[in-house]
C-alpha cells in the first residue's frame, strides 16, 4: 500500500480562533485548507556554537535553542473556499495569529501543531494552457511544533 509511505491524503488545518492569547489547539476548531498539492511542514534545527576556553586545548559545544522554518504549500487556488480567501486576506493585511494543523493521514496518523502567521500567499504565473491556478503558501511558524504520533 504506497499511500502509507507517501504523502497521499496529508491535510492541512487552519484554527478558528486567533490573537495573541490562543487555546490550546486541542480546545480549538479547524477548517481544512483545501487542494493542497505540495507541502513542507515546518523544520526545526539548534544552532551549534564552538567555543575555547584557556585551560582547555579541545574546543566545547554550546547548543541554541530552537528555531523552526516556516511551513510551506503550494496550493490549486479554489475561488469558492473561504478558507483560502482568509489565508489570502491576511497574508496581504494584518498579521493574523492562529494555530494551524498538519496530519498525515496514512496509518502513522501523525499530528503537528503549530502557532503561525500566514506570510505569504502569492498566485503563481497565470497561462492559458489548461492549467489550474497555483499559489504559493507560506506560514510563519512563531514558536515549536508539537509531533503526535
Amino acid at each position: 500500500m504506497t499511500e502509507n509511505v507517501t504523502g497521499y491524503n496529508w491535510q492541512l488545518y487552519a484554527g478558528v480562533a486567533s490573537g495573541s492569547s490562543l487555546p490550546a489547539p486541542a480546545a480549538d476548531t479547524f477548517v481544512e485548507i483545501p487542494d493542497v498539492e505540495d507541502l513542507t511542514p515546518p523544520e526545526g534545527t539548534r544552532e551549534e556554537k564552538k567555543y575555547k576556553v584557556l585551560r582547555e586545548t579541545a574546543a566545547r559545544t554550546k547548543i541554541g535553542t530552537s528555531e523552526f522554518s516556516p511551513c510551506t504549500a503550494t496550493l490549486i487556488r479554489d475561488y469558492d473556499s473561504t478558507a483560502q480567501d482568509q489565508l489570502e486576506d491576511e497574508a496581504n493585511g494584518a498579521a493574523v495569529r492562529r494555530n494551524y494543523r498538519i496530519i498525515a493521514s496514512d496509518v502513522s496518523a501523525e499530528q503537528r501543531d503549530f502557532v503561525g502567521y500566514s506570510k505569504k500567499f502569492a498566485v503563481q504565473a497565470v497561462k492559458n494552457d489548461g492549467e489550474p491556478t497555483r499559489v504559493a503558501l507560506e506560514i510563519s511558524c512563531d514558536g515549536a511544533v508539537t509531533i503526535t504520533r
